[in-house]
């Protein structure tokens, strides 16, 4: 037989799922020995069998309900629509999740004509007793409805429970439930000697371990509603010069609460004639800076162990600090590393970014997009050259300069990142991206090279492509172009060479090839590579450890990844391609019809920000398998912008891959989420 109802000493922090968070919450202070008004909690299974019976509350439920409304009576020495000794209780609900929106609480519920008249003679005080009647008809009205008061207290508290569930209902759609608490009311409206308030176990904006809040003196409610422009709310500073016992007893509870939950608290309060009484507590709302500094201050304090501090973390909310908790990110980031199996690489476009990227603990580069670096507009006119010279003789000096200006940014590159891994990318943009199209680049382009203006717009037009992104880029470019690759492979080589020789540093290039969707296409620009590279250590007489790998960005590429990994070192997924190719998507141009794919239900996330899982998760499973299948040690990563994203580190994680790679100011939230995979793993 089910059981519907549970008195506060009969739960505990573990039954969230059954008594919510708040009766959970309730349930584990009365069970610890706070002084906590007694109550009981009407469970998310009484809510899913309201619902199963055409929302109407069983006679089996209701006469759970009656028999702990009983048992509370005999708690508080009081009865529940007696006129001369009344029980008056709050009805709050009780989600099993804090941050989801809930109907609103209804106090002092119990009161009737006759009751409130009653409570005004017996207290000498009818201010207090009407400002609790006038309050519960209006909270009353505003949950269950329009229509005449009940004047009968148990047909109040059935039908705000119904409304409670009627409400939740119209919303829930995993069908979880929701509980309602019901709890015997404490009077913080009496006078002078009592008050309501909100007070947090640490401040939530920076996560200092102080007791801070607010209390409203003679109110009820939340302070907002109980301020009514009467007085003002104050700080809980003041409150030891008012309320002297109450506050010292607030201060143990606080501490208490955090070694029970382990977890900062926001705490609701009511002080009653000078006693304390506590009526909810929960996980504290916090800034990103909060969480941080609360998260490594409770690991260095023993209340929560370090993983407990990592998971702690959101990694999305890590680029919202503003450096006020340094000290203590860098604890939880020094924790993170000894947890997660994961590298965490940089992308770069700009030689500017190193810095930034060494410094906020990238442990390589593994996108280093070399068109960007490339695309300046002095380079135009030695692209130009390099494209549309006459001659052979201006093609090799144009590349020759080319060559110069791309070593130079590779020893930059080598020289910052020192003997952590650099994986450099060849041109992948079309080919029309590198040429001057404006009026102005094309006269100045022109003056500058000898080139006429009319053949560098013919030249530019014939490249322009009605959908390059499938175009005539990647590995395309180094079959037709070969001279291209055969350039920036010099440069990658005799850059690592240098950098040996001038520096002492042992630089172990990666050779990243894109945009691959055959095999043979891998075979024809790893041979020029190869070729260059020996050509390279020949020259100098200096023997440079490189490795050549390919982006799996083609479909056909994760299908066929048991061929193409017989010729390579490495693959790197590029999922934004990969997920373009797949889907069909364009991902420059289908921003607001994903937005609107995701409101109708159609896509539940945006896959260029986070991997689906069903289709490119799949094709990325099945060119992992299938390449080390033929090589077990393939080293295996993924670049991007999905390498930020928690979720895609997550999936990366689970398929095995080595590394992910994300931009620099990810690269903090990118090591969170990654020993996050891991401590998710053992749960």
């Amino acid at each position: 037989m089910s059981k519907f109802v549970y008195a506060f000493n009969e739960g505990s922090k573990d039954l969230v799922g059954l008594l919510g968070v708040k009766g959970a919450n309730l349930a584990e202070m009365t069970r610890i020995g706070l002084p906590v008004p007694f109550g009981f909690t009407v469970t998310t299974q009484a809510c899913n069998q309201y619902v199963e019976q055409d929302c109407t509350i069983g006679e089996d439920i209701a006469a759970e309900i009656f028999v702990k409304l009983e048992e509370l009576e005999e708690v508080t020495g009081k009865r529940f629509a007696d006129k001369e000794n009344p029980l008056l209780v709050a009805v709050r609900p009780s989600a099993a999740c804090a941050d989801v929106q809930t109907p609103d609480t209804i106090l002092n519920l119990g009161l009737n004509d006759d009751i409130a008249e009653c409570l005004s003679q017996q207290t000498a005080n009818s201010g207090f007793a009407y400002d609790c009647y006038r309050r519960l008809q209006q909270m009353y009205e505003a949950t269950v409805g329009c229509g005449s008061f009940p004047q009968n207290p148990k047909e109040q508290l059935l039908a705000a429970i119904a409304a409670i569930f009627s409400a939740w209902h119209s919303t829930d759609t995993q069908g979880t439930g929701i509980a309602v608490c019901v709890q015997a009311m404490v009077f913080g409206n009496l006078g002078e000697d009592s008050c309501t308030g909100v007070a947090h176990s640490r401040n939530p904006e920076n996560g200092e371990n102080l007791l801070l809040g607010e209390f409203l003196q003679n109110a009820q409610g939340k302070l907002k509603a109980a301020e009514s422009g009467r007085c003002a709310v104050k700080s809980l500073k003041e409150m030891p010069m008012i309320f002297p016992a109450a506050y010292e007893e607030l201060m143990r509870i606080s501490a208490v609460l955090e070694k029970y939950f382990l977890d900062m608290q926001d705490m609701e309060f009511v002080v009653e004639r000078g006693k304390l009484c506590m009526v909810q507590t929960g996980a504290a709302k916090r800034t990103a800076e909060a969480a941080v500094k609360a998260a490594a201050d409770m690991a260095s304090e023993g209340l929560i162990t370090k993983e407990t501090a990592v998971l702690r973390i959101d990694p999305s909310r890590t680029s919202c600090l503003n450096g006020g908790c340094a000290e203590e990110l860098e604890k939880i980031l020094s924790w993170a590393d000894e947890i997660r199996t994961l590298k965490i690489r940089a992308n770069v476009d700009r030689l500017e970014e190193l810095q930034t990227a060494a410094a906020l603990g990238a442990e390589g580069i593994g996108l280093c997009r070399t068109e960007q670096i490339l695309l300046k507009r002095e380079n135009l006119p030695i692209i130009c050259q390099a494209v549309m010279a006459d001659s052979q003789q201006q093609k090799a000096h144009a590349l020759e300069k080319l060559f110069q200006y791309q070593k130079e940014c590779f020893k930059t590159i080598y020289e910052v990142m020192e003997d952590r891994p650099v994986a450099i990318r060849l041109l992948d943009a079309p080919l029309s991206t590198y040429l001057p199209h404006t009026e102005e680049d094309i006269r100045w382009v022109s003056a500058c090279t000898g080139i006429s203006c009319t053949q560098i717009e013919e030249t530019y037009k014939r490249l322009q492509e009605m959908n390059p992104m499938l175009g005539h880029r990647g590995c395309r470019l180094a079959v037709t172009y070969p001279e291209m690759a055969e350039m920036q492979t010099r440069a990658i080589i005799e850059a690592a060479i240098e950098v040996q020789q001038q520096k002492g540093i042992e630089v172990s290039p990666e050779i990243m090839v894109p945009l691959i969707g055959i095999d043979k296409e891998m075979e024809f620009v790893k041979d020029i590579v190869v070729r260059t590279a020996q050509q390279c250590s020949e020259k100098s007489g200096c023997e440079v450890r490189f490795y050549v790998g390919t982006m799996i960005e083609v479909p056909r590429a994760a299908l066929i990844a048991d061929k193409v990994a017989k010729e390579v070192d490495f693959f790197s997924f590029g999922a934004s391609d990969l997920t373009q190719m797949t889907f069909g998507f364009s991902r420059n141009d289908t921003e607001l019809m994903i937005a609107e794919y995701i409101r109708k239900g159609i896509l539940t996330e945006d896959p260029f920000q986070t991997i689906d899982r069903d289709g490119i998760g799949s094709l990325m499973d099945t060119a992992v398998k299938a390449g080390r299948q033929v090589k077990p040690t393939l080293k295996i990563g993924l670049c991007g912008e999905h390498g930020g994203d928690p979720a895609s580190i997550a999936f990366c994680h689970q398929l095995g891959l080595n590394y992910v790679s994300c931009r620099p100011q990810l690269l903090a939230a990118a090591r969170i989420a990654a020993a996050q995979a891991v401590l998710n793993d053992k749960q």
